[in-house]
């Protein structure tokens, strides 16, 4: 009986399979110790929910929220415009139903989706001039979500949620922040620091639809330096490239 050799030998790994189990196994050490060295230097308080006034962009993109539903609702009449997130971004699959949570990126992680931006040019025109922007897109949740608890990547940015489209039944549509429940309030930026454990719940009925950002926290020296350190490894990672990646290729009708 003959034996393939070359069938028997451990396959060799290659270097991005490397890099990706290091960050899997590192990924969470490393965050904490970088948050640490991040969070003294915030301009802003380290609490879990932040004032609007303290963001400059924030008023304008609020004020202007009716013009951003009407380009979603347009580009809603096209279901591929909508994508499951974990189609995009697959580390999402993890905590939430693939079905269940779709997006339209305009920025991905710094990086600018012209295509996407087209689509809907009055909202990508209010989002160019946001300050601090690394990602940028429509976010659905249809009824039935549910997001278990987590955390977010890092300190150096902070999560801002527009809301466009609500249940008609709120009570059970919310988000729990640090073991409070919160509720969108159609058009009202919700500010919030998503190193603190929270989860999303729509049992409602309805879907749900808000303009997602992410935006760089506002530091002084030397936390500028960590987070842009930080940030950069994020980027590199094959997470994020393969998120990119997936930005690029997903076609729109």
């Amino acid at each position: 009986m003959s034996v393939d050799v070359a069938a028997s030998q451990p396959r060799k790994r290659t270097f991005a399979q490397m890099r990706r189990d290091f960050i899997v196994t590192n990924g969470g050490k490393m965050r904490g110790f970088f948050d640490r060295l991040i969070a003294p230097w915030s301009t802003i308080p380290n609490t879990p929910i932040l004032d609007l006034a303290m963001f400059p962009g924030a008023e304008e993109l609020e004020a202007n929220w009716e013009i951003v539903r009407d380009e979603f609702l347009a580009l809603q009449q096209s279901e591929r415009a909508l994508p499951p997130l974990a189609d995009i971004s697959p580390d999402h699959a993890s905590i939430a139903e693939k079905t269940k949570w779709r997006a339209f990126f305009f920025y991905g992680y710094r990086m600018r989706v012209d295509k996407n931006c087209a689509k809907c040019p009055k909202t990508a025109a209010l989002l160019d001039r946001f300050p601090g922007l690394e990602t940028a897109m429509f976010s659905v949740m249809s009824d039935g979500t549910y997001v278990p608890h987590h955390r977010g990547v890092t300190k150096a940015t902070l999560k801002f949620h527009l809301p466009l489209i609500l249940p008609r039944d709120m009570t059970q549509c919310f988000i729990e922040i640090d073991g409070q429940n919160y509720r969108w309030s159609q058009g009202k930026m919700l500010i919030f620091d998503d190193c603190y454990r929270h989860a999303v719940t729509n049992k409602s009925g309805d879907e749900r639809a808000i303009l997602l950002l992410e935006v760089r926290r506002p530091l002084r020296w030397p936390g500028t330096w960590f987070a842009d350190f930080f940030m950069w490894c994020v980027t590199a990672s094959p997470f994020v490239q393969d998120a990119r990646r997936n930005i690029h290729t997903w076609k729109v009708d």
